[in-house]
């Protein structure tokens, strides 16, 4: 039994291709005011400046989730020994 997969190009290709290059144009620009607006306190205000419009001070929240860490028997013991 065999499949077949067709894909075809969104229209506007070429723009997204101009984005792709922009954004990896100023990913390396914006590095040295990213490690410095990290090492901010969430309190402190950045400077004024069209730049900083939407930015906020501080490092940005992380969400792990562990639970992809667990293998799936081991958990629903986990979970059936706590609720005894």
């Amino acid at each position: 039994m065999s499949h077949t997969v067709t894909q075809t190009a969104p229209k506007n290709i070429e723009a997204l291709i101009k984005k792709a290059d922009r954004m990896s144009r100023s990913r390396s620009k914006n590095s040295a005011f990213t490690a410095w607006q990290q090492s901010l306190r969430s309190k402190d205000k950045l400077p004024r400046g069209k730049f900083f419009e939407g930015k906020k001070s501080g490092r940005p929240p992380i969400i792990l989730d562990e639970a992809h860490y667990y293998p799936s028997d081991s958990f629903l013991e986990l979970r059936d020994k706590s609720l005894n």
